[in-house]
């Protein structure tokens, strides 16, 4: 009996073959370019792949330098080569999307408010808040004993008015 040969098809760094041929480094990447800032584990969860995947595919989008993986509050995030927005903003911007929602959609909000729209913890809503506002996201005014959130003049840019979305 004759040895069977196969040759797997596919990416290979050593000759010309696309690395975005493949649907889930394809997948990946669209997901680093629409959300920059996020971490190999958040982006593995939105696409549904497990992390080691992720990493793996991850390396070869930044061997071929179309992704570019930066230290950031001891996390590492990725980014779309060449990304030239300030990427302390696209990062503080991924994890808490949901309470930039609902900054957004309710402004200003107290931090208490906030928390019962997001379904966290008030500790864990002040917290978000914090890092955000240090980001330059938001913007804090006290009134009285109570501290109201709303976007800063940057974020309100970017994100546009909540009535657009109407």
């Amino acid at each position: 009996m004759e040895p069977i040969w196969a040759v797997a098809a596919g990416y290979s760094r050593y000759d010309e073959s696309d690395p975005l041929e493949h649907p889930t480094r394809q997948e990946l990447h669209d997901t680093v370019t629409s959300t920059p800032g996020q971490s190999v584990t958040a982006i593995a969860r939105d696409v549904g792949v497990p992390v080691s995947t992720a990493r793996y595919h991850v390396r070869v989008l930044e061997r071929e330098d179309l992704v570019d993986r930066q230290r950031m509050d001891g996390r590492a995030r990725l980014y779309p080569a060449g990304f030239e927005d300030d990427p302390e903003l696209a990062a503080a911007l991924t994890a808490p999307a949901a309470i930039v929602d609902a900054v957004r959609t309710a402004e200003p909000v107290s931090v208490t408010g906030l928390a019962a729209r997001t379904d966290l913890a008030a500790s864990t809503a002040s917290y978000h808040v914090d890092r955000l506002t240090d980001a330059g996201v938001f913007e804090r005014e006290r009134a009285g004993k109570t501290v109201r959130v709303s976007l800063s003049a940057e974020a309100a840019r970017r994100f546009g008015d909540a009535s657009e979305d109407e």
